[in-house]
């Protein structure tokens, strides 16, 4: 727990089950270093999730899977060769 930018600001680490005390402690001393610069990190995960959301409602369209799949290879230049 921190105040970012006049703001107190908590921020989970992890779950008991996931994560030893060491590790967490490692982590708490990265984040509140983060936090110490004047960057909330939950604001950062709020708007990745934003960003995955959005991602997810475009979908991907017929033209982004051709994409794909010519850029991944040679399975289709093989079989139409000139």
């Amino acid at each position: 727990m921190r105040r970012v930018n006049g703001k107190l600001t908590r921020v989970k680490i992890d779950t008991t089950d996931k994560i030893t005390a060491e590790k967490a402690r490692s982590r708490a001393k990265i984040t509140l270093g983060v936090m110490e610069t004047g960057v909330d990190p939950n604001e950062d995960k709020r708007q990745a999730r934003q960003q995955v959301e959005e991602n997810q409602k475009q979908g991907v369209t017929l033209q982004k899977a051709l994409d794909a799949y010519l850029e991944k290879g040679k399975l289709f230049q093989q079989h139409f060769e000139l």
